[in-house]
């Protein structure tokens, strides 16, 4: 991110304060950091980037329906998971994780296409509100999750 030419603003919202340090030590200063437990600052932001696979980002993409990729430095780290019992569904999310999943070969390329071109954007945002409706995130669902595998 900071190789872009963009103006981003950052709003970063960790657990332990890595993220802080980092942009510290990086001599960076366009962040504001939210307080733990507090996700309400990333209502603000345009696009959500989970490092890894991150609930509070799935929480916060679904409540303040914003667009989400996730990052980590290998590509897509999860193929041998199991998301949902249903094949399909588990396939659907599967395939949903990989086209949101940047990592650090392909990430300036990525992101710089997302911001140049608006109808990758919006490709993106579906594909990311698809993702929350696949895996419950959406619409208070996760208990229609609960519901299907925990029945009395």
């Amino acid at each position: 991110l900071t190789k872009t030419n963009y103006k981003i603003q950052f709003i970063l919202q960790s657990k332990r304060g890595y993220l802080e340090k980092m942009l510290i030590k990086l001599n960076l200063n366009n962040f504001y950091s939210g307080v733990k437990g507090d996700f309400s600052l990333l209502e603000n932001s345009d696009l959500l980037i989970s490092i890894g696979w991150q609930s509070l980002a799935l929480k916060a993409a679904s409540l303040y329906k914003k667009p989400l990729i996730f990052y980590n430095e290998s590509n897509f780290p999860y193929e041998k998971n199991i998301f949902s019992l249903d094949k399909n569904k588990n396939l659907r999310i599967k395939n949903y994780c990989k086209s949101l999943w940047f990592c650090r070969k392909n990430f300036l390329d990525k992101f710089n296409i997302l911001f140049k071109e608006k109808k990758e954007f919006e490709i993106l945002n579906q594909q990311s509100l698809d993702l929350l409706k696949e895996i419950g995130f959406y619409q208070n669902k996760i208990e229609d999750c609960f519901n299907n595998y925990y029945n009395d």
